[in-house]
């Protein structure tokens, strides 16, 4: 009897063990946690491993996934970070943003 594996599960165990947070399509502006992954049940060839960043343009939604993974660099006051929308922007030492 053969065991029916999920793409979907083998998918997450990747992820998770490599410390991304879900995938995301920059082409179709499409992205999914690992805690809701594939909704749409159509795995595109186009999406990519990517990580939760806050969302800094469109308050919206709380966060959207991003390509790559997460920069684990502690944000410094009086310096810039990268943001996905904004290219670089300053940090907000009394909001941590």
């Amino acid at each position: 009897m053969k065991t029916k594996v999920e793409l979907r599960a083998i998918l997450k165990e990747y992820l998770e063990k490599n410390e991304y947070e879900g995938l995301v399509n920059v082409d179709l502006e499409c992205g999914c946690s690992l805690e809701d992954l594939m909704p749409c049940d159509a795995p595109c060839v186009n999406c990519e491993a990517g990580h939760k960043e806050r969302q800094g343009i469109n308050k919206e939604f709380d966060w959207i996934i991003v390509p790559g993974k997460k920069d684990k660099r502690k944000k410094i006051p009086g310096r810039y970070y990268p943001d996905y929308f904004n290219g670089l922007v300053p940090w907000d030492s009394e909001s941590g943003k």
